[in-house]
């Protein structure tokens, strides 16, 4: 039995993080050399039975990246690299459970509301346009396009929390990672992609998702 790296706790057989304090452990896999005595069937059933001690379903490619490098590019973009960030995943997000899906309207949403959000925060650059809308027209826009803007971002956020968690807990081998990865509602709030982007880099640091 395999003993936790950070607290030196006891671990479950095809545990992927550690119960006690949460640390992630790589799970190493070892494919069973090909024996030209055996039939191909004898080797597919060592290389099934290689799998039944570590993750329990397919696994998906994922991109990593910092996410104080995201929060740089965001400002550096006025607003626009978390559209990106967005539609980069979302093949990958569609693939991770059956039955739910990131889908095209969502993003295609957040999209429309970045640039509704960024054209009113800009408006006095469009003179025309400017000189026709009152003060308090000019605020009552500014306003809604960031309600439309948060709300959107904020819907994806929480798809993408809710695959990351089915994803965990069907190809982690044990309970631990479905209740460890993006658990906080607060967080996934307040850091909207920056903290689905952190646990993203834990699923893949983890060994439960590949690299991209």
């Amino acid at each position: 039995m395999k003993s936790c790296p950070g607290c030196g706790a006891s671990l479950q057989e095809g545990a992927s993080f550690c119960e006690y304090c949460g640390a992630q452990v790589r799970t190493e896999h070892t494919v069973p050399q090909s024996d030209p005595e055996k039939s191909p069937g004898a080797e597919n059933s060592g290389r099934l039975h290689s799998r039944e001690g570590g993750h329990s379903g397919p696994q998906v490619a994922l991109r990593t990246v910092s996410p104080v490098f995201m929060l740089l590019l965001s400002f550096l973009t006025f607003l626009f690299y978390p559209v990106l960030w967005v539609f980069l995943r979302r093949k990958a997000f569609d693939s991770m459970v059956p039955e739910k899906k990131l889908g095209l309207v969502l993003p295609l949403a957040f999209l429309a509301a970045t640039v509704l959000f960024v054209a009113a925060g800009n408006i006095e650059k469009l003179p025309e346009l400017a000189s026709s809308l009152s003060f308090e027209e000019k605020e009552s826009l500014t306003g809604w396009s960031f309600l439309a803007w948060f709300a959107s971002m904020t819907m994806i956020s929480f798809r993408m929390r809710t695959i990351l968690r089915k994803y965990a807990s069907r190809t982690d081998g044990s309970p631990l990672a479905a209740n460890l990865v993006a658990r906080s509602s607060a967080m996934t709030f307040f850091f909207q992609f920056l903290y689905i982007q952190q646990h993203i880099n834990m699923l893949v640091e983890s060994g439960l998702a590949e690299r991209e």
